[in-house]
């Protein structure tokens, strides 16, 4: 396909950001699975080269995808629970004593009445496809290694988007409608390691209270953007965390803000610099984009929608041109 630039927005010198100048969108694919038919989270695989996870959204049956980087040779995996009531999000990261864990976010709420929401753990080391192969020629569903419930300190709030960072710490941000100030929300890798301990107690028939988030940040956009960008939809809708980097992209329905970790907590956004704290993409891989991540090893991005042509997910790749 035709390549072509996109213009990110930032008017800064770049030799001290961590962030990408400017991104490229050189590669379209699809993913070869049409259960994937309302794609909301994306990751790949920090101990499988070349593998790239998938989830629905709400309604989907307890079940991930797995396919490789270009969305072929897909395998469904289905998970051993009663149901999935909003599943917006996923991401790769250290978790359980382990370098890599698969982290699905059952996080969405759109009427905001769920008192608690819920993350499903698994091992990577575990997700082996002989393992995998071996379950489903057992007729078996995929055990998660922990099921998190976690609460908010104020009240119930809508989320697409989360990530772990390179130390396990779990960070949430909020879907604000109309692209309002969204809320940070973190539960750190500490909290997830003493609720994996309450979690074999549970199981053992002994109750425990469910852990809470902590109040870190709030995140403004839309005063990010020129007043000619001033109708672009800034609710946000995935989010994935780059290692090598140290770094955010933060997904909304017609582009990428990427922002350094060190920034993202900063209390006034309108004091940031463009190209230093944040730089902006425009991008758009379809009609609802939901799912973003880093491909692993590169600054470069992918990012999916809900909506592809013959009901197919259209996968999207920016690629870093520094």
């Amino acid at each position: 396909m035709k390549t072509f630039i996109l213009l990110s927005i930032a008017f800064a010198n770049f030799a001290h950001s961590q962030i990408c100048p400017q991104r490229v969108q050189d590669a379209t694919f699809t993913v070869q699975e049409p259960r994937l038919d309302e794609s909301s989270g994306m990751a790949f695989s920090k101990r499988y080269p070349n593998r790239l996870y998938h989830i629905n959204d709400s309604g989907s049956e307890p079940e991930f995808f797995f396919t490789d980087a270009d969305g072929n040779n897909s395998q469904r995996v289905p998970i051993r629970l009663g149901f999935f009531l909003d599943t917006e999000d996923m991401t790769v990261g250290p978790c359980l004593g382990e370098s890599s864990c698969l982290v699905i976010g059952d996080i969405g709420d759109n009427l905001r009445f769920r008192p608690s929401i819920q993350f499903y753990f698994f091992k990577e080391s575990n997700l082996t496809k002989t393992n995998l192969d071996h379950l489903a020629t057992a007729g078996l569903d995929l055990q998660p290694d922990l099921v998190l419930s976690v609460s908010y300190p104020d009240h119930s709030h809508n989320s697409e988007g989360f990530y772990l960072d390179k130390k396990g710490n779990l960070t949430l941000i909020t879907k604000e409608k109309n692209g309002t100030t969204a809320q940070i929300f973190l539960l750190t890798a500490d909290q997830i390691h003493v609720a994996a301990l309450e979690y074999v107690k549970k199981n053992a028939g002994v109750s425990g209270d469910n852990p809470k988030f902590k109040s870190v940040g709030k995140l403004s956009l839309k005063p990010l953007l020129p007043s000619s960008f001033a109708a672009i939809n800034t609710e946000i809708t995935g989010a994935a965390y780059n290692e090598v980097s140290d770094t955010v992209a933060i997904l909304t329905y017609q582009g990428v803000f990427e922002i350094p970790m060190s920034s993202l907590t900063k209390q006034a956004q309108t004091a940031w610099i463009a190209g230093t704290d944040y730089v902006y993409s425009p991008a758009r891989a379809g009609k609802q984009q939901e799912a973003i991540s880093y491909i692993p090893g590169t600054s470069d991005l992918l990012i999916s929608s809900e909506m592809g042509k013959d009901g197919l997910t259209p996968l999207l790749k920016l690629r870093c041109e520094n």
